[in-house]
Parts: C-alpha cells; structure tokens; sequence
C-alpha cells in the first residue's frame, strides 16, 4: 500500500481488520512523528498492518521518511532506488513507496516458505529479525531495518546474519 493521507476512515480499518491478509504500508513521506501526526493506512493498529519507513545509503531514516516508535514497524532502503518509471524506462525513486516493496518481497518470501504461517507470524518474524541500527532506535518499533537473510533464517543462530 503505497498511499495515504492524514484522515483516519473507519470503514478502512474495518475493512482491513477483516482482511485475511498482510497489508505492508509505505509510512508515508511528511518528516513526521507518525505516533503524533498519523499517516493511514501505515498508522492504523492493526495486527495485519506492517509500517514501513525509508533508509538512505548510511541505513539513517529518509529526510522525508515518517516515523513512530509505536506506529511504525521497521525501515527498509527508500532513498535513490532504482525503479521502472511511467511511459518506461529506469529512473531513481525515493520515498517509504520504494521501502514499501522490499518489506512486501520478504513477507512473499516468509510465506512462501511457511505457507501456514499467520499474518502475525510474518508480521513479528519481520520486526524481531531485523537488524538493531542506533539512528532507528526510537523511530521504529523494530529499532532496525528489515533483513531478508534473518528473516529466512530466524531460529537458525548458527546461520544468522547480523549485518545487511
């Protein structure tokens, strides 16, 4: 889900509590505490919902990027991301819609791993995964960025990588 606005929509988040899906959010593009001033769908609390906040180059939140120690999930990379852009062709993009589809990515794989897993599961497996980086600390519940290799890996301490 890479949209949003500020006005918080009941119908919305019946609508995606009833879902038996994992929604990831982009967490939106304001430079703002998202647990004070909050972006939907990323801020809604729901336990389907994974927020997702952009990283640059030195793994430090996006200038633009939202955060939320409650409201947010994790980072991923979002800033100068090379993306197919429209009438086609290769462009660099930034924004938490470039983060947004590295944390989808790695749900499809944890699911395609673990088919019956729940969307809690991929949600907590997600978060506890990630990689501990000092500049998230207070930005993201996840205190880190998502990390495919530990995601894939979790339970296996003989095989986790704690870089990214």
């Amino acid at each position: 889900n890479s949209w949003g606005g500020s006005n918080y929509n009941q119908a919305l988040v019946d609508t995606l509590a009833a879902s038996p899906a994992i929604h990831i959010c982009a967490a939106g593009n304001s430079s703002q505490d998202s647990d004070i001033q909050p972006a939907y769908p990323a801020a809604y609390a729901l336990p389907n919902i994974v927020s997702v906040a952009a990283t640059d180059a030195n793994d430090q939140l996006g200038e633009f990027s939202n955060w939320g120690a409650q409201a947010v999930d994790l980072a991923a990379p979002g800033v100068k991301i090379l993306s197919t852009v429209p009438g086609g062709g290769l462009g660099v993009k930034s924004g938490t819609s470039m983060a947004a589809p590295f944390a989808s990515g790695i749900a499809a794989l944890i699911l395609s791993a673990n088919p019956g897993m729940s969307y809690s599961e991929v949600k907590d497996r997600m978060i506890r995964t990630s990689v501990p980086v000092g500049g998230l600390d207070d930005k993201v519940r996840a205190h880190g960025l998502l990390n495919a290799y530990n995601a894939m890996h979790d339970g296996d301490s003989s095989r986790q990588n704690q870089t990214h």
